[in-house]
């Protein structure tokens, strides 16, 4: 909480800040805040428990979270295309977002012998939500990705988010050196060429929706 750590479904269900409600924090002096309501329109001026996520810790302890809860997606579907490269999968999946409507995630990801294409890179699109909408917006991809010259997709049994926490749940070695980088979605691919040459042998998640 403190960190404001987001996954892929926050492009589906919005971030951590979109979701609390109401937070309680001790802070450094002893005095105890209560901050928001458990309803959904709670304040009129600034949403002080906003100030705190993501803080790391640094102006309080949170010591209890109220969220805004949703209900479990009727249908959760996930296509898997692989990539003769890192750029055109890049290019895919920048051109898909423009077409999501009920898409959880759009990743691209490199490691993880379960989903590695022929290429070690693999483009992930899961959509959520009612059936009609996820099957609608999953034809559309599959017709888009045809049209880019893409290889025929597979559905994968979990959804881009529990592949995005298998990932990063795997145990790296002493000596690997792990690094998170936020930047704007808009500014992803520009980052991911920047940086090509440090990421060539390195095992790579980008997530395309939120950056």
């Amino acid at each position: 909480m403190s960190t404001a750590f987001n996954g892929p479904l926050r492009m589906r269900y919005g971030g951590v800040r979109d979701l609390v409600l109401a937070m309680t924090v001790v802070l450094g002096d002893g005095r105890v805040l209560h901050l928001g309501r458990p309803v959904m329109k709670n304040v009129a001026g600034y949403d002080l428990q906003k100030l705190f996520i993501g803080s790391y810790g640094t102006l309080g302890v949170i010591t209890d979270v109220t969220f805004k809860l949703s209900p479990n997606p009727r249908r959760v579907q996930t296509l898997s295309v692989p990539v003769p490269t890192l750029f055109k999968g890049l290019a895919w999946g920048q051109a898909l977002l423009h077409t999501s409507l009920v898409a959880s995630s759009v990743m691209l990801l490199r490691g993880g012998s379960r989903w590695r294409g022929e290429h070690g890179d693999v483009l992930v699109y899961t959509a959520e939500g009612q059936p009609e909408d996820v099957e609608t917006e999953m034809k559309l991809v599959a017709g888009h990705l045809r049209d880019l010259g893409a290889p025929e997709p597979t559905s994968l049994p979990d959804s881009g988010n529990v592949l995005w926490a298998e990932w990063l749940g795997r145990s790296a070695a002493p000596e690997d050196l792990v690094i998170r980088v936020g930047v704007a979605p808009g500014a992803v691919s520009e980052w991911v060429q920047q940086a090509a040459p440090l990421l060539s042998e390195s095992e790579l998640l980008v997530d395309l929706g939120n950056g």
